[in-house]
């Protein structure tokens, strides 16, 4: 649940995270995280925020480390260390619309894009795909559900 905040909408600075460690057969997906839309969400109205393709990048990490790259706190280290699309993303950077448009890294394109949606819509996300809350500057309270789907 996010209730309205007042002010302009910003992408978030912290906060980024993914919900199972880097760690485990990277060629075997382990869980499906689903989040379902309560009430419709809008642009700016407090949708999940998501990084595409930093679940090939973490599984990538999770491989050259011999099946444990570690937490979350692990990985956003590590590709802030090494990719200053990241450090913006994760900093101070000024001009943090553009992240939006995303960047080639390592041969993935990543960008950030918001989840919006209608009641009754659903994403299923890969569990290492890095997301964060996002303030809600509509009118409403946004609603999600969420639940992890583990693999036998």
């Amino acid at each position: 649940m996010r209730f309205p905040e007042p002010g302009d909408w910003q992408m978030p600075r912290s906060g980024w995270h993914f919900h199972l460690p880097a760690r485990g057969g990277a060629g075997r997906l382990l869980a499906l995280r689903i989040l379902g839309v309560v009430e419709d969400v809008a642009t700016s109205a407090g949708g999940t925020v998501v990084v595409e393709g930093t679940h090939t990048l973490t599984r990538r990490l999770v491989e050259g480390a011999a099946g444990d790259y570690g937490n979350s706190a692990d990985v956003r280290r590590r590709l802030a260390r090494d990719h200053g699309w990241f450090r913006d993303l994760f900093g101070d950077a000024t001009n943090r619309s553009r992240l939006f448009d995303g960047r080639v890294i390592d041969g993935v394109h990543v960008r950030v894009t918001e989840l919006t949606g209608n009641a009754g819509d659903a994403y299923l996300m890969h569990p290492w795909l890095m997301h964060a809350a996002a303030p809600n500057t509509g009118r409403a309270p946004r609603s999600m559900i969420t639940d992890t789907v583990f693999a036998r």
